[in-house]
């Protein structure tokens, strides 16, 4: 049993030119359906068009009842809520490339000191680095040349 029926326009459409007799009963055929689930005797006419009209019904009645069930799960989160989780979430990236950024330029000017220190001489990375090394400098040239920039 539902509490309600959508009556939608294109019902009207098709029942506007009915008798008067004909319309009440379809309009009867209707709400006894959509509120009870009971099916009213009709004449072929009637029939007819209800029998066009009967999955639309069926059909608004089921997405209720699936809207009602998603509801009692408590819906979706609020707008606010997920708009800020994601923006929460660009920061944190953007403090982590930050910091990332910070710890790679510390490296170079600890690097850079350590050269001064030794006269010029240029430090040796451990073996593991080295390759790691490398391939950062490969990709900080082809950047640099993408850019425009040439060392």
């Amino acid at each position: 049993m539902a509490n309600g029926v959508v009556f939608l326009p294109s019902y009207h459409e098709a029942m506007r030119d009915l008798p008067d007799a004909e319309r009440l009963q379809m309009y009867d055929a209707i709400v006894c359906y959509g509120l009870y689930g009971e099916v009213v005797e009709m004449t072929p006419l009637v029939r007819s068009l209800f029998v066009l009209i009967k999955p639309n019904i069926d059909s608004s009645q089921r997405r209720y009842r699936a809207a009602q069930e998603n509801g009692k799960k408590g819906g979706r989160p609020l707008k606010n809520q997920t708009e800020n989780q994601n923006q929460n979430q660009n920061q944190n990236q953007s403090r982590n490339h930050d910091i990332d950024s910070d710890i790679d330029s510390d490296i170079d000017s600890d690097m850079e000191r350590e050269r001064e220190l030794r006269g010029g001489e240029h430090i040796k990375p451990l073996p593991e680095l080295a390759e790691e090394e490398s391939t950062f400098e490969l990709k900080r040239q082809a950047a640099l040349a993408a850019l425009g920039y040439s060392e």
